[in-house]
């Protein structure tokens, strides 16, 4: 008989239906067909005995033993197909299908809105169900997560009806987990492309690095039950009149965001589930009603906003968005009109006083949060006015992201409480006490975490960052071996657990852009998502309808350098440049450099159809800003597979010193360098700060380049003495 037979992963395709032996025949023929296309043999009339036994050894896989599957319903969108999914798994795929058609339809909502769906759009859904001879319990549960992590991030996918996950510890068969999920979704996208994109596509999204499905370090499990007991003592104790921060810190890339994300999920799960307990009525906290909701995120930075509010509708824990996702301006001035406060005159004699009106808030991004009033906040501390109007918030703050003089606390001791540099007045981390932060009597607990997730890198190179960004030292490039498979071939795809982390000091601004666009282009090796960002050197107006206009001919704000005669480039054009100057994509002589700063090229036609069909997506997602140069406003809170890093002339170099030197009258970042109060200056944190953003973008590598000709040859003499690769 012939051999080589192949029986796994077995995935079949069914109608969603509830006659018993329909969907028994149903599986059976599919599992059988499945096992006829896959393996391809031919057999005599002698071995079609020993094939049967064969195919019915497949189908039993399918009816008789774990599996996970994934009920779709495709429906019509603006601009093409769209799904609405589940993702389940168990032991009896038929008894469960039954289930949810007969019985949770009734009596869970999720189940009741899915039917409505498939309903109206036209008969029956239809269900994938994956068998795998090494199944077991915690594998399929581990596969159903994964692949509900996978489908929150797919542009087709308009809402996942999933609840709770629940991601395993160590299990006899977790070795080989990414193995067969891979096969999995390799075979899923054969089937639907639109529903199952390439993984790559998957990995380079921001919903994904985002999720709130991503299994947490133990590091990460600990500070999330902290935090939830906090929040359940303070939800259960009504008469405690103190706010509550918890504030969550720790370096960029140490898993703030997506603590935050999957904490958040949980949240407005048990929120969920309190309201479905308690038959009540009022569904405002779903439906963006009248009265404020018992939890929100609010989220100062433009683009991360944009991700948690497509996760949160997608997840169905808000029906449109902007509901439960917010500005922090916008939840503030929700609840003084709720209280009747005018905006601004909290406090004021005449005004009702400020109360919490809501249980729970979390802040993305906390050092961002402004601590002096502007045109579009009214009040003087925004984490101030969160905690008047929420029992607990919930902060993820880096006092090294802060980066504007509107953001920083002159009250040295509040500063202190929140960045624990001040021993004396900070709480130990991990512990509850009562302190006055900003004139306001709260409770306090810091949680800090310390494992660095976005650099793929070793401690070697960790530290030469941190050398770089913290002490303004430029020590050699140390060698990064990586983490090499040991038990597979060096010719081989997955010869690396973890790539050796690249850092390449480039000897212009195009071969920056020219290894980044390689990159980005290079799916193969799952590079994918790179882009180029610089230090806000070049002047820049944002504002739409400015009387200030750009002065370069193509009417944007743009990166400009120009090589003169001394093979050095400079921000000023050559004596006797006579090229034409504005955006050019194409390194023709390579003497002059200009590319236009993010949000200056307008969006393709692609990009508009699925902001219509979506939302907006991130900056670093639209494909057509590999041709932009980034920022901290684009990319602040984002990985980067590879970054391109331009650093302007605010970045120089003392040769004497030794040291990396900030230049302000350089930065045209006119939020940073301004004083604030007119007296205090934080120019030079504010750009240091800008800096070390910047550099830690890259999950596997950087190509760096300084217009400063001494911090450039600083660089390339670290580079020498480090490794020669690192040179180009």
């Amino acid at each position: 008989m012939a051999t080589g037979v192949d029986l796994k992963p077995i995935i079949t395709e069914t109608l969603y239906i509830d006659n018993e032996e329909e969907l028994k025949a149903e599986l059976r023929e599919s599992a059988k067909n499945e096992f006829r296309k896959r393996n391809k043999l031919q057999f005599s009339a002698e071995e079609e005995n020993s094939v049967s036994a064969l195919e019915n050894k497949f189908a039993q896989y399918v009816m008789d033993y774990p599996v996970v599957y994934i009920v779709h319903k495709d429906v019509d969108g603006e601009n093409g197909k769209q799904y609405e999914v589940y993702v389940g798994e168990t032991n009896d795929i038929i008894n469960r299908t039954r289930q949810h058609i007969l019985q949770d339809v009734k009596t869970m909502s999720s189940w009741s809105d899915f039917q409505k769906i498939w309903s109206k759009n036209g008969g029956h859904a239809s269900q994938y169900v994956i068998a795998d001879q090494l199944f077991n319990k915690s594998l399929t549960l581990d596969i159903e997560n994964k692949l509900i992590q996978y489908l929150l991030s797919v542009k087709s996918v308009r809402h996942i009806y999933n609840g709770r996950t629940n991601p395993q510890g160590n299990y006899y068969t977790q070795d080989k987990f990414d193995k067969i999920f891979t096969e999995i979704w390799r075979n899923l996208n054969k089937r639907d492309s639109i529903l199952f994109p390439a993984e790559k596509i998957i990995l380079d999204s921001a919903l994904f690095k985002a999720s709130p499905f991503h299994q947490l370090s133990e590091e990460q499990c600990e500070a999330e039950n902290q935090i939830l007991q906090i929040v359940n003592e303070v939800r259960s104790n009504r008469d405690n009149n103190l706010s509550t921060l918890v504030l969550v810190s720790g370096a960029a890339g140490t898993g703030k965001t997506v603590l935050l994300s999957h904490l958040f999920y949980n949240l407005m799960q048990e929120i969920k589930d309190e309201k479905a307990s308690s038959k009540s009525s009022d569904t405002g906290w779903m439906n963006g009603g009248s009265s404020l909701l018992p939890a929100y995120i609010a989220v100062k930075q433009d683009q991360q906003r944009v991700v948690y509010d497509q996760i949160a509708t997608r997840l169905r824990l808000q029906k449109k968005n902007g509901t439960v996702v917010l500005k922090p301006t916008t939840f503030i001035n929700q609840a003084q009109k709720l209280l009747g406060i005018k905006p601004g005159k909290a406090g004021e004699k005449g005004q009702p006083s400020p109360r919490p009106v809501s249980d729970v808030v979390l802040v993305d991004e906390a050092h961002l949060l402004l601590t002096q009033g502007n045109q579009g906040y009214r009040g003087d501390n925004m984490l101030l006015d969160l905690l008047r109007y929420a029992k607990v918030v919930i902060a993820v703050y880096d006092p090294r992201q802060v980066l504007e003089s509107s953001q920083r606390w002159i009250d040295k001791k509040s500063f202190g409480i929140l960045t624990g540099e001040n021993q004396e007045n900070s709480p130990r981390y991990g512990q509850r006490e009562v302190v006055e932060l900003g004139g306001e009597t709260i409770n306090f607990m810091r949680i800090k975490l310390n494992q660095q997730f976005r650099m793929a890198a070793s401690d070697d190179i960790l530290h030469w960052f941190e050398a770089f960004t913290e002490q303004g030292l430029i020590k050699p490039i140390p060698v990064d071996p990586g983490e090499p498979n040991t038990h597979i071939s060096n010719n081989s795809k997955n010869m690396w657990k973890r790539e050796p982390y690249q850092i390449h000091i480039c000897s212009s601004p195009w071969e920056v852009m020219k290894h980044i666009r390689e990159k980005n282009e290079d799916g193969l090796s799952d590079n994918g998502l790179s882009r180029v960002v610089a230090t806000y050197d070049w002047k820049y107006v944002g504002v739409k309808n400015s009387k200030e206009k750009p002065v370069t001919p193509d009417g944007k704000w743009d990166v400009e350098l120009f090589r003169h005669a001394d093979n050095q480039w400079y921000m000023v054009p050559a004596e006797g440049f006579n090229g034409q100057r504005g955006y050019n994509s194409k390194c023709e002589d390579c003497k002059y450099f200009c590319f236009p700063w993010n949000y200056e090229l307008e969006d393709t036609p692609e990009e508009k159809e699925y902001k219509r069909l979506q939302g907006e997506q991130a900056w670093a997602e639209k494909p057509h800003t590999i041709n932009e140069i980034g920022s901290t406003y684009s990319i602040q809170g984002f990985d980067l597979n590879y970054v391109g890093v331009i650093l302007g002339p605010s970045i120089g170099y003392d040769n004497k010193r030794k040291r990396i030197v900030i230049h302000p009258e350089f930065s045209k970042k006119k939020n940073a360098i301004q004083k604030k109060e007119s007296r205090y200056d934080f120019s030079t944190e504010n750009l240091l700060n800008e800096l070390n953003v910047l550099m830690t973008r890259g999950v596997h590598g950087i190509y760096l380049f300084a217009v400063d000709q001494d911090l450039q040859r600083a660089l390339e003499e670290a580079a020498q003495n480090g490794t020669s690769d690192t040179l180009f």
